[in-house]
């Protein structure tokens, strides 16, 4: 009777043991909980905020270093431009090159060359787009400075807010100023534009001041003529009709502490003595 009964007791134990483990499995195939859930899209939230972030920091230095590729083929024309005349083009067309703004891209604006004096000789300003793919550094300013250094030509690279924005930049790109060869002698070049200038009447071409023939009227010639009279000069003379209708030309102007020569505006030293020597590296004062 006894045993019968214990029998009985373990077989209810194994029943409802049967039954929790049941329910248990039964739990298990339900899935997630509402707070299991909950957790999982809070680490996912947060890992999001970490990651964006980054990847977009990302994206634009890519498209910064996209664009910097342009840069060399314009290093390239002004390292040309110094070992064949020993000097720095003073702007675009010297440096055979076009116009700044048909040197842009997806992501750059303008690509210029800086005269001497403004800024370290031969230095390229290139100015990003406004694009908002480029994030903070929409429309900023890159600077690239060729630096002369026992027969090779180096470049030093620099931009306008490399306190916010140096780490969407290349490494070579956060310095804090840039470098470069100075003003010709190496001299503080005086205040003034070094661009030589020409007076009314008259446009710089190649280096030298052409003078626009006027017809009575106030509109140029077409083809070297006007439709009545002839041409006038900005002297107040007139020109000869026809297509060889010319005006006699002017030199163009430096301001001062520049001389001309070659249809640029070339720093001048000046010794204590009083004297002016060449403006070029070999220059010196007798001591």
């Amino acid at each position: 009777m006894l045993l019968s009964i214990v029998s009985d007791a373990r077989m209810i134990d194994s029943i409802d043991c049967r039954k929790n483990r049941t329910a248990m499995l039964r739990d298990n195939e339900r899935g997630f909980s509402l707070i299991e859930l909950m957790m999982s899209v809070a680490i996912i939230g947060i890992l999001i905020t970490i990651a964006l972030p980054q990847y977009q920091s990302y994206q634009v230095r890519a498209r910064v270093a996209e664009s910097l590729v342009v840069v060399e083929p314009v290093k390239r024309a002004i390292e040309d431009y110094y070992v064949e005349r020993k000097d720095w083009p003073w702007n675009n067309e010297e440096a055979g090159l076009s116009e700044a703004e048909d040197l842009a891209t997806d992501f750059v604006e303008q690509m210029s060359i800086q005269p001497c004096g403004s800024s370290a000789c031969g230095q390229i300003t290139l100015v990003l787009s406004d694009d908002t793919k480029l994030g903070g550094l929409a429309h900023s300013k890159m600077y690239f400075a060729p630096k002369v250094t026992e027969g090779t030509i180096a470049w030093t690279c620099h931009i306008d807010n490399v306190e916010s924005h140096g780490d969407l930049v290349p490494k070579e790109c956060r310095n804090e100023k840039p470098g470069g060869d100075t003003a010709p002698g190496g001299d503080t070049p005086p205040e003034g534009d070094p661009s030589p200038v020409c007076p009314d009447g008259y446009k710089l071409h190649s280096g030298k001041c052409k003078a626009e023939s006027v017809c009575p009227d106030g509109t140029p010639p077409s083809s070297g003529t006007c439709e009545s009279g002839k041409p006038m000069c900005p002297d107040g003379k007139s020109a000869k009709s026809g297509k060889s209708a010319k005006c006699k030309s002017e030199k163009p102007m430096c301001p001062d502490g520049y001389k001309l020569k070659s249809g640029k505006c070339e720093l001048k030293i000046v010794c204590p003595d009083g004297k002016s020597v060449k403006s070029d590296k070999s220059a010196k004062c007798k001591s």
